[in-house]
């Protein structure tokens, strides 16, 4: 659980996630949550319901959840965000999928697949244009059919993990994290989850329209560069060609046509 001053939400986080894992008796887990340098008292709230705590300087989602899963000793990972926007009573479905042989099982929040989104929960800019245009362009450049890139909610395999370089900071470490994992998994799902409407009342979302969104088309474009580029190149060739051919068909252009043929 990743966390920047989120003592408003991240106690009923982490009574559910403990709550919820009871009924597991076949399975062992630890409870970390990764301190983003919180001013509240996040640190002693996570302490109180016996998570390790992890203190990451580095500032941005990607860097949390990067030190919280090199410190991860178990064999899945689940990662969730700290605002009470996820029941984490379906760490279940997580769970059964896990024990089913699934190496990445990824929440969907969209009506395609099944999910859903409460009023309120997610703004209109990110639920209509940000996050639909992600996931299309991660469809288009990697071939994977996960229809909510975005989503915060993931399970998965930590030796696939461990396969992969991650660099990614920020906001986009999730669009950089579905892709890897899902290259380098056997056999991955798509479960669909409630994306819920956060429970904070003083602070705000981490997440910054601009800012991020940038970030991630950035990420997009130079990591799937060989479709981009390999549409300009299509493009170029046949421009040139076009134009080639005009010049040579031109009536200023004869004595060009008598050397040409």
């Amino acid at each position: 659980v990743p966390c920047l001053n989120e003592s408003e939400t991240l106690w009923t986080c982490l009574e559910k996630i403990n709550k919820a894992m009871l009924v597991e008796k076949e399975v062992n887990y630890e409870l970390i949550m990764v301190d983003n340098g919180s001013t509240d008292n996040s640190k002693e709230i996570a302490i109180k319901y016996n998570a390790t705590v992890i203190e990451e300087k580095e500032k941005g989602y990607g860097s949390a959840l990067r030190s919280g899963i090199r410190f991860a000793k178990g064999d899945y990972i689940i990662f969730a965000d700290a605002d009470d926007s996820y029941d984490f009573y379906d760490l279940k479905k997580f769970i059964q999928k896990a024990k089913e042989g699934f190496e990445l099982i990824n929440g969907c929040r969209f009506k395609k697949a099944g999910g859903k989104i409460e009023k309120g929960a997610m703004p209109f800019s990110h639920q209509y244009i940000g996050n639909p245009l992600f996931t299309f362009m991660t469809k288009l450049f990697f071939k994977i059919k996960f229809n909510d890139v975005y989503c915060g909610f993931r399970m998965f395999k930590k030796s696939v993990y461990e396969k992969n370089f991650f660099f990614s900071s920020g906001m986009e470490f999730a669009v950089e994290h579905l892709i890897k994992i899902n290259n380098s998994s056997s056999k991955v799902v798509e479960i669909p989850i409630t994306l819920h409407k956060d429970k904070r009342k003083k602070s705000k979302s981490h997440l910054n329209t601009i800012i991020d969104g940038f970030k991630t088309l950035k990420f997009l474009l130079i990591y799937g560069a060989q479709f981009p580029l390999a549409l300009i190149t299509f493009f170029s060739l046949v421009l040139s060609v076009v134009t080639l051919n005009s010049f040579i068909l031109s009536d200023e252009s004869d004595y060009f046509k008598n050397a040409f043929y």
